[in-house]
């Protein structure tokens, strides 16, 4: 999210989180004009999306946004996650193409609080619009709670509801939602929620 108009429509869909790009290749990015409405954000998780940044910044805008949660979707080592988890919990991206790929995730554990599994692609950083063999899941071992991304649109509520996995604890849709990078269709978002809330 990134246009303060959007913002409040989106929250009358009632997500449980609500998503803020802070990194200034993106088209998502999130200017610094919005950050008094991010604070005054009531009824949803905030979440601080980060990509490569040093910890000190990610730990300043995290602060002055009032942000919950702090999404890694680079490269950042272990020892960054725990150094900005003494301050706000961490959700780590980890691009997923095969099964080989979760094995990233032990490197993680003692680190983070969630994953989140998107699709891997060589040209973008996530809101490919893409999905990963679901299949995969399945061979996640790990305690560490995660959230599933990468191309979810309001037509894959059963496919979502057949996900059948302890540690999945949510779904993360953005691209297949947007009217342009940033902006939301309230309406389409109101209608998928309200599904996944009564199946």
């Amino acid at each position: 999210m990134k246009d303060r108009k959007n913002m409040q429509e989106v929250l009358e869909a009632n997500p449980n989180w609500m998503g803020f790009i802070f990194f200034e290749d993106s088209p998502r990015h999130c200017s610094s004009d919005v950050y008094e409405v991010i604070r005054s954000i009531d009824g949803a998780t905030k979440v601080g999306v980060f990509v490569n940044a040093d910890a000190k910044e990610v730990i300043e805008r995290a602060t002055a946004c009032e942000l919950d949660i702090v999404q890694l979707h680079g490269e950042e080592t272990p020892e960054v996650c725990a150094k900005i988890q003494e301050h706000f919990p961490i959700m780590k991206a980890i691009s997923i193409q095969n099964v080989d790929d979760l094995e990233k995730t032990k490197n993680y554990e003692d680190c983070v609080d969630y994953f989140l599994f998107d699709t891997k692609d060589k040209q973008k950083r996530g809101g490919t619009g893409k999905q990963f063999d679901w299949n995969i899941l399945q061979s996640y071992s790990g305690q560490v709670p995660f959230l599933l991304s990468g191309g979810i649109s309001q037509n894959d509520v059963q496919h979502l509801l057949s996900v059948d996995h302890e540690q999945c604890i949510g779904f993360d849709v953005n691209s297949c939602f947007e009217t342009q990078p940033g902006m939301k269709d309230a309406n389409m978002l109101n209608e998928f929620i309200s599904k996944m809330k009564e199946a």
